[in-house]
């Protein structure tokens, strides 16, 4: 019986740019998880106590598994991740994290949740974590294949003093750019003033004194007259001075992409929305969230293509040996071998009285005219059930 057996596993690394990378390792049958990090060590360089290995299935956590647990509870369809995380202490623990896309059937009906993409496992502080700080850990930790864009507001008012200064610059465009320009406290309508200050090298126009390509959005705006004599220079000036108060107003933060909530271990059932001490988490160990996204958030900024990109180590280009093979023969032989029993399989001696260390021994003494010969499919001993996946030559004709 072989006393090896192989293994392809996916590691994600806690590099949020790294995508996930299958390994073959090749580990004892009768090993522990413990031994199938080591083997996995050997091969990718991340410490064992800072790996987390898990069964996903159905986009959840089936189990994850103990340093201690047997890999015979591993069977050769399970899906599992290794995860590198930091080592639990008493200041920080490893939260699962689950996605879920919500789900309203009518309008103004109540919601259901289905479960998409890979699960994560991410270090957190155990004691005083801020909503905020685990939303911008999560976020950092999907952003190869979440694309998160800032708010326009933002960019459009750190761009309206330069508009304002390139414009005057060109003193036979005053009075134009002095109509466009008071667009600027608007917040709304900052980008426009933004994308005008951009032609600034361009020629006016020689009827109206307008930049090529305004003329059309000048025609939509109504340009203020002087009141009370005040001098174009005046104008100019109060103009300046409004400009730059609006671009120190402060932005307004970014729509967050997705709301928390804490789940079961199957994430298919809210426990409570997360609870919260003002804005500390209560998070324990045993803790599950789950990130929750809008459809058409989940559409704008969610690359599912990438999210399920992964990369194939060395380990899986190589070719597998081939499975031995015994042919019947062997079997028989084998078959009729005499066997020592071990020390915890005694033999009760009808003559002593007592347990005692004994061999045995199969003969075929005669044969039927028709034999069946019956492959045993598992072997068994006190504690384990190994499936027996040699391959048996037999003959064509005996």
């Amino acid at each position: 019986m072989k006393k090896d057996r192989t293994l392809e596993v996916f590691l994600v690394r806690s590099d949020p740019q790294s995508r996930p990378t299958q390994y073959r390792v090749v580990v004892p049958k009768l090993g522990t998880v413990t031994d199938l990090c080591c083997a996995l060590t050997k091969l990718c360089g991340v410490a064992p106590e800072n790996m987390m290995v898990a069964d996903v299935y159905n986009h959840r956590f089936h189990k994850i598994y103990r340093r201690d647990d047997g890999l015979n509870q591993i069977m050769e369809k399970d899906d599992i991740f290794v995860y590198e995380v930091q080592e639990e202490d008493g200041e920080r623990m490893n939260l699962p994290v689950y996605f879920r896309e919500r789900h309203s059937k009518h309008i103004g009906s109540s919601t259901s949740t289905v479960l998409f993409g890979q699960p994560l496992l991410i270090t957190v502080p155990k004691h005083n974590l801020i909503a905020d700080v685990l939303y911008d850990k999560i976020l950092e930790r999907i952003g190869r294949y979440v694309k998160h864009t800032q708010s326009p507001n933002s960019d459009s008012r750190a761009s309206a003093s330069a508009s304002f200064a390139s414009s005057s610059q060109a003193a036979e465009c005053s009075t134009s750019l002095g109509a466009s320009g008071s667009s600027l406290s608007d917040g709304a309508s900052c980008c426009a003033g933004s994308s005008n200050s951009s032609n600034h090298t361009g020629a006016c126009s020689e009827t109206n004194g307008l930049y090529d390509g305004e003329e059309e959005a000048m025609d939509h705006q109504v340009s203020p007259e002087p009141e009370n004599g005040h001098s174009e220079e005046e104008e100019a000036s109060d103009l300046e001075n409004g400009s730059k108060a609006d671009a120190v107003k402060p932005c307004s933060p970014p729509a967050k992409l997705f709301t928390f909530s804490v789940v079961n271990s199957y994430g298919t059932a809210n426990i409570s929305s997360l609870p919260c001490d003002g804005n500390v988490l209560q998070l324990n160990p045993h803790s599950t969230v789950a990130i929750d996204w809008d459809t058409e958030s989940k559409k704008l900024h969610y690359d599912e293509q990438e999210a399920e990109a992964y990369e194939k180590h060395e380990s899986m280009l190589q070719p597998q040996k081939k499975k031995a093979t015994v042919a019947l023969k062997e079997c028989i032989e084998l078959f009729t071998t005499m066997e020592t029993l071990g020390e915890h399989d005694p033999w009760y001696c009808p003559t002593c009285k007592k347990h005692q260390q004994a061999t045995k021994k199969f003969d075929l003494w005669s044969l039927p005219r028709i034999l069946v010969v019956h492959l045993k499919r598992f072997s068994y001993n006190r504690c384990w059930r190994d499936k027996l996946d040699t391959v048996v030559d037999f003959p064509s004709g005996i």
